[in-house]
């Protein structure tokens, strides 16, 4: 009977210790893309598949895998089960274009825009200092009910408006950008050669630079001593990342900005910059 029990234990202890080494299948997330325009060639599926590698790379520190699904313009990425797919799925559509503007405080864009009551009526209801370039903040959801003081037929061709809020966020940020053509800013994310994140060690800021490639550090340096003391507003697919102010001018080719950014946010930007521009426009699909 001892020997029935023992041989019983036995098999009951194996059974366990076999268990421990069985293989459990981890838990991944899979998402589609699908081209958002027609006659789109294998070759540009490809690179668009090559520039979201570079992405995932370097914001994700999990396993990932990329692949270009072969005649159907569509792009199939899997993720760690414990991504935030959110997050994931804004990176890998971004169309990574950068931009820099000029920007109208609330007195210059008054002026400029004076014959435009209603708008004017709106920016002085906000309250914002005369030298604020933020020209007013509110939530998210009610940005519609601003955006029809914006129309294009009721401003000036000399500003364009643009709004923050490229991570979603509860509220969101109104600036007037300039637009005329001696304004123009002729630098665009090509003409960026590096971005690095930073934190200080107790994690309480976070920054993102920039440093522009050789040819425009002239061009950057001249920008910056014919608008001190005045905001440039920093643009990733025409939403405002950020709009510093110019304390001096920048002679080496570098831009670095401290905010309120998250550790997540700043790898985001500067994982999409590092990548390049995708060469078609993506959309999640189920």
């Amino acid at each position: 009977m001892k020997s029935i029990k023992y041989a019983l234990i036995a098999i009951f202890l194996c059974g366990i210790i076999a268990t421990g080494f069985v293989t459990v299948p981890e838990k991944k997330q899979v998402i589609f893309l699908q081209s958002a325009e027609s006659n789109i060639s294998p070759d540009q599926m490809n690179k668009a598949a090559e520039v979201i590698t570079l992405r995932l790379k370097n914001f994700l520190s999990g396993p990932f895998d990329v692949k270009a699904v072969s005649g159907r313009n569509q792009i199939r990425i899997t993720v760690d089960g414990n991504a935030e797919l959110k997050m994931i799925k804004s990176l890998i559509t971004q169309k990574g274009m950068f931009s820099f503007y000029k920007t109208y405080n609330n007195q210059s864009l008054k002026d400029l825009v004076k014959d435009d009551k209603n708008l004017v009526n709106m920016l002085l209801e906000r309250g914002n200092a005369a030298s604020s370039v933020t020209l007013l903040c509110t939530s998210a959801d009610s940005i519609g009910y601003f955006e029809r003081y914006l129309a294009p037929s009721s401003v000036n061709e000399e500003v364009r408006f643009a709004w923050s809020n490229l991570f979603d966020e509860q509220d969101a940020c109104l600036y007037a950008l300039q637009t005329g053509k001696e304004n123009i800013i002729p630098l665009t994310g090509a003409d960026i050669e590096s971005f690095e994140t930073k934190q200080d060690a107790q994690a309480r800021w976070q920054s993102i630079g920039f440093r522009f490639r050789e040819p425009v550090i002239g061009v950057w340096a001249d920008i910056t001593k014919s608008n001190l003391g005045k905001a440039i507003a920093v643009l990733m697919d025409n939403k405002v990342l950020f709009a510093p102010v110019v304390q001096s001018e920048i002679t080496g080719g570098n831009l670095e900005i401290t905010g309120d950014f998250s550790q997540t946010e700043v790898r985001f930007i500067a994982a999409v910059g590092k990548s390049g521009t995708l060469p078609v426009s993506l959309v999640v699909v189920k």
